[in-house]
């Protein structure tokens, strides 16, 4: 007698499982033994088999510990997962060959944790500074800068009383300077981020600090010059725009301080160069098969003109990764005897000379020692923190410096 009706669902219910078990148990253990020929290969022929990383700048992740202790919390099992990940074959050419095909049929991309935004023209956007240019003016409270703004009033006597001079530099905003290029309809409201910046411009100088005015220099050169201040797949200012605000902190230090610290300029550009560095920091994050760097650049170059007074001075700036270019051509020169570059104050600090990065340990410093010799403070802000999550970093540092100079 034949299998009853039930009896067939059910028999074809096991096969399916077991067709679906053995499916799943090949896609884990299939790459296995060519990612085992990998790892164990010669050197060049790992680097014809490897898959190319799936990030240009992220460390990769370390090996788990094996221990009681570890596998009771999970550790071990979570630090697996991510080490695995990170080493089993093709990932990598899977991941790359799956982003291009999201980016070139619908212009979207799942790396960065999914904050590349991608606009007309193919111009990238970062979420955060997308997040805080749409902010509306009815949605904005007023007032939130004022503790920063009475912070800076009370450290800049402070600091200038013997031979210490404060430089607070605003930076741009991609989707500020170059709304043009934004995806239609990426906002539900009036923006109010250019009412935002000049308010609190007006506030700065009310209260007597020198500012530089980086949205406003870069809006001129986008006026001037033949390619947009951002570059397409940049979320930063080009290097070039970096490299001529160099010029202008180098020019404001002087006339604050009333010493001739060095002379840079930057020579007039071409206009056809390849893009490289911070031109290209997001189209290199979309890990593609075939980034899209087919865009011309500004070339950059720079003049020194050091001085002893100038390396006789130390350079202490703090603030976001738009410092990155305007350090790059000051370090370079060396018109500085030291520079220290605090990320968000307590990230990483970065030195000159030797360009090594660092822990930052605030209960460790000693600011009234750091600041014995002439010193220029350089304090940075983009402009999307006016309107987006505050200067909390900058305010920290200002705390550690009024209690250390009272």
């Amino acid at each position: 007698m034949g299998l009853s009706v039930r009896g067939r669902q059910i028999r074809a219910g096991f096969l399916m499982q077991r067709v679906l078990l053995t499916v799943m148990l090949g896609a884990i253990g299939g790459p296995l033994p060519f990612s085992v020929l990998v790892y164990l290969s010669p050197t060049g022929v790992h680097q014809i088999l490897a898959s190319p990383p799936l990030t240009d700048n992220s460390p990769q992740p370390e090996r788990p510990q094996l221990s009681f202790a570890t596998w009771w919390r999970g550790d071990f099992q979570r630090g697996v997962e991510s080490w695995f990940g990170d080493r089993v074959e093709p990932r990598g050419r899977i991941v790359r060959l799956t982003n291009e095909v999201y980016y070139r049929l619908f212009a979207k991309s799942y790396m960065y944790n999914r904050t590349i935004v991608v606009g007309r023209e193919g111009h990238l956007y970062e979420l955060g500074y997308l997040k805080a240019y749409c902010r509306s003016a009815d949605r904005l409270g007023r007032g939130g800068s004022a503790s920063l703004l009475a912070k800076l009033s009370e450290v800049l006597p402070m600091l200038e009383r013997s031979d210490r001079w404060l430089l607070f530099l605003l930076t741009p905003s991609k989707p500020v300077i170059m709304p043009e290029f934004l995806p239609r309809g990426v906002c539900d409201g009036l923006p109010a981020s250019l009412a935002e910046r000049a308010r609190f411009l007006t506030s700065l100088r009310s209260a007597g600090i020198p500012v530089i005015d980086g949205p406003g220099v870069t809006q001129t050169m986008k006026v001037s010059d033949p390619l947009p201040p951002f570059p397409r797949g940049g979320t930063h200012w080009s290097r070039l725009v970096g490299a001529r605000v160099s010029t202008t902190v180098m020019e404001a230090a002087k006339r604050r301080s009333g010493r001739d610290m060095g002379q840079l300029s930057v020579d007039p550009p071409r206009w056809n160069a390849a893009p490289t560095g911070a031109d290209i920091d997001l189209a290199r994050l979309l890990n593609l098969w075939r980034p899209p760097l087919d865009y011309p650049a500004p070339s950059v170059a720079w003049r020194c003109g050091p001085t002893a007074a100038g390396r006789d001075t130390r350079l202490v700036a703090v603030g976001g990764s738009f410092l990155e270019q305007v350090l790059e051509p000051i370090a370079a020169c060396a018109l500085f005897g030291r520079i220290d570059y605090y990320n968000y104050y307590d990230k990483w600090r970065r030195e000159w000379p030797g360009r090594r990065i660092l822990p930052v340990d605030r209960a460790a410093i000693r600011w009234q020692e750091e600041l014995s010799r002439p010193t220029v403070v350089l304090l940075e802000l983009n402009e999307s923190s006016i309107i987006g999550n505050g200067a909390p970093h900058l305010e920290l540092f200002l705390d550690d410096l009024r209690v250390a100079l009272r």
